[in-house]
């Protein structure tokens, strides 16, 4: 009989995290025995990619429960701490019943909420794989969380920035998997206007609001024509309206063409018509942003913080994430070169760093050896 892994998510089309989970469970279901535990209803406008994709994976077992923290992130703070408790609530009840009945040997998360049940896990001789996506920073500014931290089997990290954060914050070991690029093909798609590209969820953290400032200072600068030929689109999902209210007050106050499309189910039909993608943050994990910029020779300009740096090829594509002056310049610079991209050099450092296969092998030599 195979051991059996569990993967534990909030939704399996949410954002990059959810797309590097789709890749590890097809990787080691040939394997294992997989169970993916997703604690949220699908997020609006996604119920239909859900539902195919578990259709198409039979050799997976789905598990759905009904939670809805996903749909209510537009709703007041209070509303939104309700549906995570309800699907924390959910989370702890189907664990206890089903745990046992689904022998399950080894499970792998990559949130608090999951890592609050490691004594639940522990006594049921469930081995624990903490996946962390982001810096490091969350899940350490804790005592009750490092200490939970250090009870897991395994700690994996996809940045050498969290890693790091995690050995001198928490005292916690952890191993270094670099995310996974899919190398396809996009043809180009004819358009008029510049197209600059942000595909984040929309929250502080991301940073957006730089870039509208920058589109100000590029008008107040080189004139209302230039930034008329400007289009620029933020691809994701609306977690701070407040926020997206700000901006969208700098948009309406200067007439630029900017666009929220929230989230993109297919963003290569997106990056088709692209002419330039920002990464503005100001933090991460691994940028699966830029290496997609990589992958399909799309210009970009990224935000000079440590996880970023591990990963650029061309230093003079950073920026300061609080300056919409050299930002400014920058995106200027831009559209004077456009089409200046090295892409086999940028595909075989994604190759030798960034492969599919390469992240697939060392997820299945990580849970081989905590097993």
């Amino acid at each position: 009989m195979k051991n059996r892994v569990m993967l534990i998510m909030p939704g399996l089309f949410v954002g990059g995290a959810e797309k590097q989970y789709r890749y590890i469970m097809e990787s080691i279901c040939e394997e294992f025995s997989v169970t993916v535990l997703l604690l949220n209803r699908p997020l609006l406008g996604h119920e239909i990619e859900t539902e195919s994709f578990i259709k198409e994976h039979g050799d997976i077992d789905f598990v759905q429960l009904n939670g809805d923290a996903l749909n209510k992130e537009k709703s007041g703070i209070v509303i939104r701490k309700i549906s995570k408790f309800h699907s924390l609530c959910i989370q702890h009840i189907w664990l206890r019943l089903n745990l046992k009945k689904y022998n399950v040997d080894i499970v792998m998360f990559s949130y608090l909420t999951q890592l609050l049940e490691t004594k639940l896990f522990c006594k049921n001789h469930v081995k624990v794989v903490f996946n962390e996506r982001n810096t490091g920073r969350q899940i350490c500014d804790k005592d009750y969380k490092i200490k939970l931290l250090k009870q897991c089997n395994q700690v994996v990290c996809n940045s050498k920035y969290a890693s790091s954060f995690l050995n001198e914050k928490a005292n916690v070991s952890s191993l270094v998997i670099n995310n996974g690029i899919v190398f396809t093909q996009i043809d180009k798609v004819e358009h008029n206007k510049y197209v600059i590209l942000i595909p984040a969820r929309v929250n502080k953290i991301k940073n957006q609001k730089i870039v509208v400032e920058s589109l100000i200072r590029l008008k107040e600068k080189h004139g209302s024509e230039l930034v008329k030929n400007i289009n620029c689109i933020f691809a994701g999902s609306i977690e701070d309206l407040s926020y997206q209210n700000e901006m969208v007050e700098l948009i309406t106050g200067n007439n630029l063409d900017v666009v929220f499309s929230g989230f993109v189910g297919n963003i290569k039909e997106l990056y088709s018509k692209t002419d330039l993608i920002i990464l503005p943050s100001l933090e991460e994990g691994t940028p699966n942003i830029l290496l997609e910029a990589y992958a399909y020779s799309i210009p970009r300009l990224i935000s000079d913080i440590p996880m970023n740096r591990d990963c650029i090829i061309d230093s003079d594509e950073l920026f300061n994430p609080n300056s919409s002056e050299e930002l400014a310049c920058k995106i200027f610079d831009k559209m004077q070169n456009q089409g200046s991209v090295n892409s086999c050099k940028e595909l075989k450092y994604l190759i030798d760093n960034y492969g599919i296969e390469k992240m697939k092998a060392t997820y299945l030599k990580v849970i081989n050896e905590v097993i």
